[in-house]
Parts: C-alpha cells; sequence; structure tokens
C-alpha cells in the first residue's frame, strides 16, 4: 500500500510540474507575443507620424500641386487609423489650416504643436504608459515657466 501511494504522489507531483512548466510556457509565449504586437504598433505609429509630417511639409511648399495635397490626405488617414482621439482632433485642425492654405497665423502654429505634442504622448504612452503623466507635467512647467 505504501508503493502504491509512494507511486502516486510521485505521479501526481511530476503530472502538477507539468501542468505549471506548461501553464508558465504559455503565458510567457502570450507576453512576448503581446510585446511584439506592441513594438509593431509603435513603428507604424511612428512611420505614419513621420510620413505625414513630410507629406505636409511637401504640401506647405507646394501647395498647388495636386498629388502632394493627395499625400497629405492619404498620410492624414494613415494617421487617423493608428493614432489616438487626441492626435485625431488636432489632425483634422491642421488639414483645415492646410485648405486654407493658412501655415503662418498664430492659431497654425498654435495647432501644430498641439499635434506634435499629441503625437509624443501617444508614442510616450505606448512605449512606457508610467511616464506620460510625469511629462505632461514636465511640459506643463516648462510652459509655465
Amino acid at each position: 500500500m505504501d508503493t502504491i501511494a509512494v507511486a502516486l504522489i510521485t505521479f501526481l507531483s511530476g503530472l502538477f510540474g507539468a501542468l505549471i512548466g506548461a501553464w508558465s510556457t504559455i503565458r510567457q509565449s502570450k507576453i512576448t507575443s503581446q510585446q511584439e504586437q506592441l513594438k509593431e504598433l509603435i513603428a507604424a505609429r511612428t512611420s505614419a507620424y513621420q510620413k505625414f509630417w513630410d507629406a505636409f511639409l511637401e504640401f506647405e511648399q507646394n501647395y498647388n500641386d495636386t498629388n502632394c495635397l493627395k499625400r497629405l490626405y492619404l498620410s492624414a488617414y494613415t494617421v487617423e487609423l493608428l493614432s489616438s482621439q487626441e492626435v485625431r482632433s488636432n489632425i483634422s485642425a491642421i488639414i483645415s489650416f492646410a485648405k486654407r492654405l493658412d501655415f503662418a497665423s498664430d492659431a497654425f502654429l498654435e495647432s501644430r504643436n498641439e499635434l506634435l505634442s499629441a503625437m509624443q504622448n501617444d508614442l510616450i504612452t505606448l512605449q512606457h504608459p508610467g511616464e506620460l503623466a510625469d511629462h505632461v507635467k514636465r511640459r506643463a512647467e516648462k510652459h509655465s515657466s
């Protein structure tokens, strides 16, 4: 009887260890997959933001060129698909300035800075969620000085 009990305990211990090992492997795999997806999203957003600003600056210099306007709209749509609500609303504001060919007013410059800040916050939030509050606080202190 003791031999059967020892064998059963050994078997159950091995089974329990195997289950814990399998669970740990699955969990680690899921975490790794989430980290890879996050890296891909950060890269996609960064690329979309860069392409938007490239297209915007090109349109600002060549506003009569319809191809530049198309690239601007296409890049803005791409940003809207990938970004936060804050960035989307700021993109809309910048596009409205572009439609009016208003690239020098104080309102445009403020809107441009708000969009850049929103894009930066978007990327910081993805990369280091806890750092966003610190970044916003530092930015507010800088502007109040």
